[in-house]
């Protein structure tokens, strides 16, 4: 049992750094602003705005 909890735990490791890596290239300020990357608040963001292109986009009152 333990094995597989060090298994996940380095899979989730992996997962973030991959996306942070992914976010410091496409949209390096994103972190900064929202925080946290793996908070649900930064995964809405990211569902609702999948490109910077669209996050540039977005109204002011819906990022609120």
């Amino acid at each position: 049992m333990t094995h597989l909890r060090v298994d996940l735990v380095q899979a989730q490791t992996q997962w973030v750094n991959r996306l942070r890596g992914l976010l410091d290239r496409l949209c390096p300020e994103l972190p900064k602003i929202l925080g946290e990357i793996t908070s649900a608040t930064t995964l809405a963001v990211l569902q609702a705005y999948p490109s910077r292109q669209a996050l540039a986009q977005a109204q002011p009152e819906a990022l609120a």
